[in-house]
């Protein structure tokens, strides 16, 4: 079924032997139905006994696989604790549930794990990639890392929207604001993986009514930033790429750094 993958599994059989619980492949490459060299591939490998540390068996393997697909990444476990991580990461099961492949599982181990933490997750589904998880507390170093990273985006995007690459910028500050959305969800135990974080974040604090009134810009920006390669056809049938003027480029920058310095305040 997954012809590009049968040298990499191949030597993950080969290193692992009779400890080999499972190979699945998760994420968006599942989905794909066409890879490339270039792609990015996440492995998770299961086994009954580790012989080295995760980090010294990922190394073995990529020298191995040298020149095949080498944006492959392993996530290994010894079967034991992989039932526990998901047992205290619900999010880690709500992200393998998007999207997995299994191309080994003896005695449906991985499958079987999964889908009975799935199950016993009290959640309530309430956007498209995002749940509410009622017992879930998450990990302090988790909101740090979130909190980290809006603010290294921001100052990014200021240095380089001076500089005058406006379009990077704006890309940078819609990073910075989605990573400090998701770090004040998670505080309402939301989990947010992707898309309409913006969307998601207003309606949870809707009775903030301060909030509603800043939805637009961030939403222009979002829209801005995602459209900004979009093309059309003209009279002869060519295509064109839409490209948007600097100066309204630079207003919505302006703009949404004014109402993400209000936000911030807010909390």
């Amino acid at each position: 079924m997954y012809p590009s993958f049968d040298k990499i599994n191949s030597e993950i059989k080969k290193y692992f032997s009779r400890d080999l619980v499972s190979i699945v492949i998760f994420g968006s490459a599942p989905n794909k139905k066409r890879l490339r060299a270039s792609s990015d591939i996440d492995y998770i490998i299961i086994s009954r006994k580790l012989k080295s540390h995760q980090d010294i068996i990922s190394r073995i393997l990529k020298r191995k696989l040298r020149g095949t697909f080498p944006l492959v990444a392993f996530n290994i476990y010894q079967k034991e604790e992989f039932a526990k991580i998901l047992k205290k990461n619900p999010w880690l099961v709500l992200t393998i549930k998007l999207g997995y492949k299994t191309l080994f599982d003896k005695n449906d181990f991985f499958r079987r794990s999964v889908e009975q933490d799935y199950k016993k997750l009290t959640h309530q589904k309430i956007g498209w990639l995002a749940w509410y998880i009622e017992e879930w507390d998450p990990p302090q170093e988790l909101k740090v890392h979130y909190s980290i990273l809006s603010e290294k985006y921001l100052k990014s995007a200021l240095c380089l929207y001076r500089k005058n690459f406006i379009e990077i910028a704006l890309e940078l500050l819609k990073f910075s604001i989605h990573c400090f959305m998701i770090e004040k969800l998670m505080a309402r135990r939301i989990f947010a993986t992707k898309g309409e974080i913006t969307q998601l974040f207003f309606n949870i604090y809707s009775k903030k009514n301060k909030f509603s009134e800043l939805r637009d810009s961030f939403l222009a920006l979002e829209q801005k930033t995602n459209f900004r390669h979009s093309f059309d056809f003209n009279k002869q049938g060519n295509m064109f790429p839409l490209e948007q003027g600097q100066d309204r480029l630079k207003d919505v920058f302006k703009k949404a750094i004014k109402n993400f310095k209000t936000l911030n305040k807010s909390f």
